[in-house]
C-alpha cells in the first residue's frame, strides 16, 4: 500500500530545534511557509517580517517553536501549560494575576505595582504588560515562540531573562471558520469557534471567541465548595484591509474576562506555629473562599507601507488596560481550624476576638499606551538592517486591604465586659500609584562578511522615569481596636504613612553575534547579548523597619554568552540544534519574605543582590524515523546561584544569614521532555488515527532563597514541618485523534497528568501562615473539531 501524505501534515506538532531570525526582521515573524513530504523530510520553519525571509536553522537567537498543529495535538488552551514541552522553561500555576515565567533560571512575578517581570510577553509585537495580563488563554495562534537569554535590543526592557512571542492567525481572503468543543473530567467545558469573512476585495475581517470552565480539584471545607476552577471567556477581532499596492493596515480588538476561585494553598500552621496540620490532600480551610477576577481589553494599529527602494515603514500603536483583583482569606483559615481541635492553643485572631472571615482584598490595574515605528532595509544587499523607536507610558494603580471581621459571639462581647463596636476595621490600608515612561532607539542587522561568515549586530539605548506616590495606613489596627489596651499592629509592625519619590534609569544595550555556515546543512554561532531590568519601589505590605530601610531599589543589568551549532542530516529526517549559554547579572532585584524578629509577619522585601551567574546546556532533536513516525525531545542542564549575596536571608530566628552560593528560587538544575507521533491511514473512511504521548521530567528546585531542602519549623505541640523545598516531578500527557484526511473534521481522546503525580510543597506567607500546595490532578476529555 501506498503511504498517504495528507494536508493535514503540515506543520506537525514539534518542538523546532531552531533559532529565531527576529534579530535580523525587527517585528513580530510570521510563518510564511512549512512544507513536508517523504522526500524532504522534516519540514523547514520559514519566518518573515514582511518580505524578509529566513530559514530559522540560519539565525543566531536561541528559540523554541510551536506552531499551530503542535498547539492543537498537544491540548494547550494556556499559555502557563506550555513549560512541559520547552526546555529551561517554568510557568507558575495556580493563581493568574501573580505569574512568574522563568527562563534559564531567571523570573520573577510583578507582585506589586513597583516590580517589573523578567521575562516580557508579545501578542503581534505589543507587550501584554505586568504579570496580570500574562497567562493569556491561547486563542487561534498561528505560533508561540519562546526566546532565551537577553532580548534587550529588540524587545527592550524587562527581557533579562527571555521573551514570549505568540503570533495570531490574520484574516485573508477566504470565507472559513472552525468550531471546537471539549468536554472533561472536573465538569470542564471549553467552546472556541472563529469565522474568517472576506468583505471586499482588499478588505477581510475575523472574529475568534473562547469559552472555557472547570470545576475546582481542591475541596474547600468551610464552604463546601471547591477551589483551583477555569473561568474565563476570551475574543479577539481583527480587521484587515489594503488600501493600496503599497499599504496596509491591520486593526485588532481583544479582551479576557475571568472570574474564578483559584487556587492559593491549603493552610495548617498559625502565624505563631500552634496548629497541628489538619488538612489533606486537596482540601483546603479558606473560610472565605478566594476570588480572582481579570478583565484584559486592548487595541493595536499596525501599518506596513511598502517603500519603492524595496525597503519598509512599519507603525504599531497599542492602547492596553489591565484589571485584576483578588479576594482572600486573611489567615488562611486558621481561626477554623482552632475551632475543630479541642483544646487547641490559642491563635492571634482569637485572641482578638476575629472570626476566620478576616480577608485579602488586592485591587491593581494597569493602563499602558505604546508606539513603535521601524524603517527594514531592503532585503537584498550584503546589509540588512533594522531602525527603531518605541514609546512607552504606563500608569499603574493598586489598592491592598488586610480587612479583619470582629466576631460578635466572642466572650469579650456576649459577656459585657465590652460594647461590640461592629464588624469591619482595617488591619492594614495600602493604596498607590507608580507611572512610568520609557523611550528607546535601537538598530539591529547583519552583515555577509564573506560567503560563510555573517555578522550580527545591535544596540538599544532607553531612558525610562518612574514616579510613586504611595500611602500606608494602620490606624484602625495601630488603634486599641478591641478596648483592652492591645494592638494589633504591635503584632504586626506594618508601616504607617506616605511615600513619594521618582527614579530614572538610562542604559545602552549592544549585541554582537557571529554565524559560520560549515556546509547548506550545518551552521555554527556566537552570540553575545545584554540588558537590564529597570529599577522601582517596593510598594507592598511593608514593615516600619523595612521602611526605614528604604523602598527603592536599583535596575539590574545582564551580559549573556551563547555559543551554539543547529542544522540537519540523513535527508532532513533529522533536525537539531545545542547550546551553551553563560549570563552574568548585576545588582540582581531579589523579591522574597524575610523572617522578622520584629513582627509576627515576615517582611516583603526587594532589594539588590551583588551578582547572579547562569549557565547551562540545551539541546534539542526531532527525528523523522518512518513515513507515519515522528519522535521530538529536548533537554535542559542549569547552573543559576547567587555568587555574592551576603546577608541575603534569615533564619527561623530572624538571624541574618549569607546566601552566597546558594541556588535561586524556581530554577530547577535538569528539564527533559520526550514525545512521539504516530499516523496510522484508515483509507476505508479517509481518515487516519494519530497517537500521541509525551513525557517530561523537571528536577527538584526550591521555593526561596534560603535553599533549605529540609527548612523546618517546631509547632508549639512539638510536631516538626518542613517547607521551602519541591521534589523532582514527571509528567505523561497522551492524545489519540481520529481526523479526516482533508481535515474537514477531527475527534480526539487526550489525558494530562496521566499517572497522577502529586508532587506537594509548602510555603510561607507574609502574614505568617504556613501553606500546602498540591500539584494538579489527573484530567482527561473529549475533543471535537470541525473545520469548514
Amino acid at each position: 500500500m501506498t503511504t498517504k501524505i495528507h494536508n493535514n501534515r503540515l506543520g506537525t506538532p514539534t518542538i523546532v530545534a531552531a533559532s529565531v531570525a527576529v534579530a535580523l526582521l525587527g517585528g513580530t515573524p510570521n510563518v510564511l511557509a512549512q512544507q513536508q513530504s517523504k522526500a524532504q523530510g522534516i519540514e523547514q520553519i520559514i519566518i518573515t517580517s514582511q518580505k524578509r525571509v529566513k530559514n530559522l536553522e540560519e539565525v543566531p537567537v536561541s528559540v523554541a517553536a510551536m506552531n499551530e498543529k503542535a498547539i492543537e495535538q498537544t491540548g494547550l488552551r494556556e499559555l502557563q501549560e506550555m513549560d512541559e514541552y520547552i526546555p529551561n522553561l517554568q510557568i507558575s500555576k495556580g493563581s493568574s494575576y501573580k505569574t512568574n515565567i522563568t527562563i534559564r533560571g531567571v523570573g520573577s512575578s510583578s507582585r506589586n505595582i513597583g516590580f517589573d517581570s523578567r521575562v516580557g510577553v508579545y501578542v503581534d509585537g505589543v507587550y501584554m504588560g505586568q504579570s496580570p495580563a500574562t497567562n493569556q488563554d491561547i486563542l487561534d495562534v498561528e505560533r508561540i515562540e519562546v526566546l532565551r537569554g537577553p532580548q534587550g535590543t529588540l524587545f527592550g526592557k524587562n527581557t533579562v531573562a527571555g521573551a514570549i512571542s505568540m503570533i495570531t492567525k490574520a484574516p485573508d481572503e477566504e470565507f472559513s471558520g472552525k468550531v471546537k468543543v471539549d468536554i472533561g473530567n472536573y465538569a470542564s467545558r471549553r467552546i472556541a469557534a472563529s469565522v474568517n469573512v472576506p468583505l471586499s476585495d482588499s478588505t477581510f475581517a475575523k472574529l475568534s471567541v473562547n469559552k472555557q470552565t472547570r470545576d475546582g480539584y481542591v475541596d474547600n471545607l468551610p464552604t463546601s465548595s471547591s477551589i483551583g476552577e477555569q473561568d474565563s471567556l476570551s475574543y479577539r477581532l481583527q480587521l484587515k484591509s489594503i488600501l493600496t499596492d503599497r499599504v496596509d493596515i491591520n486593526i485588532a480588538l481583544d479582551g479576557m474576562d475571568t472570574e474564578r476561585a483559584p487556587y492559593t494553598g491549603s493552610a495548617f500552621a498559625s502565624p505563631l506555629g500552634t496548629l497541628t496540620p489538619t488538612t489533606d490532600q486537596y482540601t483546603a480551610i479558606n473560610e472565605f473562599e478566594p476570588i480572582e477576577d481579570r478583565e484584559l481589553k486592548g487595541g493595536a494599529v499596525t501599518v506596513d507601507w511598502d517603500l519603492s527602494n524595496g525597503g519598509m515603514v512599519k507603525s504599531i500603536s497599542a492602547l492596553r488596560d489591565t484589571y485584576s483583583r483578588f479576594q482572600g482569606d486573611l489567615d488562611a483559615g486558621i481561626s477554623y481550624v482552632a475551632g475543630m481541635l479541642p483544646g487547641a492553643p490559642v491563635t492571634v485572631g482569637f485572641a482578638f476576638g476575629i472570626n476566620g472571615n478576616a480577608e485579602l482584598d488586592y485591587t491593581d490595574e494597569y493602563r499602558q499606551l505604546s508606539q513603535e515605528f521601524q524603517y527594514i532595509s531592503p532585503s537584498k544587499g550584503e546589509l540588512q538592517y533594522v531602525l527603531g523607536l518605541y514609546f512607552y507610558d504606563q500608569e499603574g494603580e493598586t489598592t491592598r486591604n488586610a480587612i479583619g471581621h470582629r466576631d460578635p459571639t466572642h466572650p469579650f462581647y456576649t459577656s459585657g465586659t465590652l460594647e461590640y463596636p461592629g464588624d469591619d476595621f482595617d488591619v492594614l490600608n495600602t493604596h498607590g500609584v507608580v507611572d512610568t515612561r520609557t523611550y528607546a532607539a535601537y538598530v539591529n542587522g547583519t552583515y555577509e562578511l564573506t560567503e560563510k561568515w555573517t555578522l550580527g549586530f545591535g544596540a538599544r539605548y532607553s531612558h525610562e522615569k518612574k514616579t510613586v506616590d504611595w500611602m500606608s495606613d494602620t490606624s484602625d489596627s495601630a488603634s486599641d481596636v478591641l478596648g483592652v489596651g492591645i494592638t494589633l499592629n504591635a503584632a504586626f509592625n506594618f508601616y504607617n504613612g506616605d511615600y513619594q519619590d521618582e527614579h530614572t534609569d538610562k542604559h545602552f544595550s549592544p549585541e554582537i553575534s557571529l554565524m559560520y555556515a560549515l556546509n547548506d546543512e550545518t551552521n555554527f554561532y556566537y552570540r553575545g547579548s545584554s540588558g537590564y531590568k529597570s529599577g522601582g519601589f517596593n510598594v507592598d505590605f511593608i514593615t516600619a523597619s523595612q521602611f526605614a530601610l528604604g523602598l527603592e531599589f536599583d535596575k539590574e543589568t545582564v551580559v549573556s554568552h551563547e555559543f551554539g551549532v543547529k542544522g540537519s542530516a540523513f535527508g532532513r529526517n533529522l533536525t537539531y540544534s545545542a547550546s551553551v549559554f553563560s549570563a552574568n547579572y548585576d545588582d540582581y532585584q531579589v523579591q522574597q519574605f524575610l523572617e522578622n524578629s520584629g513582627s509576627v509577619a515576615g517582611a516583603a522585601v526587594i532589594g539588590n543582590a551583588s551578582e547572579v551567574d547562569t549557565k547551562g546546556l540545551e539541546i534539542e532533536l526531532v527525528a523523522q524515523l518512518s513515513d507515519n513516525f515522528r519522535l521530538t525531545s529536548s533537554f535542559g542542564i542549569l547552573d543559576a546561584e547567587f555568587v555574592s549575596f551576603p546577608g541575603g536571608g534569615t533564619d527561623s530566628d530572624g538571624n541574618v544569614i549569607d546566601l552566597s552560593g546558594a541556588r535561586l528560587a524556581g530554577a530547577p538544575d535538569t528539564t527533559f521532555n520526550i514525545g512521539g507521533q504516530y499516523y496510522l491511514p484508515i483509507d476505508a473512511i479517509d481518515a487516519e488515527l494519530m497517537f500521541r504521548l509525551d513525557y517530561s521530567y523537571t528536577g527538584d528546585r526550591y521555593i526561596d532563597s534560603n535553599n533549605q531542602e529540609e527548612e523546618t519549623r517546631t509547632l508549639a505541640n512539638g510536631d516538626v514541618i518542613s517547607f521551602g523545598y519541591v521534589d523532582s516531578v514527571s509528567n505523561v500527557n497522551a492524545r489519540v485523534s481520529l481526523m479526516s484526511y482533508d481535515y474537514t473534521w477531527e475527534v480526539s481522546l487526550w489525558g494530562r497528568n496521566l499517572t497522577d503525580e502529586y508532587s506537594p510543597y509548602v510555603d510561607r506567607n507574609i502574614f505568617g501562615s504556613y501553606l500546602r500546595f498540591d500539584s494538579i490532578p489527573r484530567t482527561y476529555g473529549v475533543e471535537l473539531v470541525y473545520n469548514f
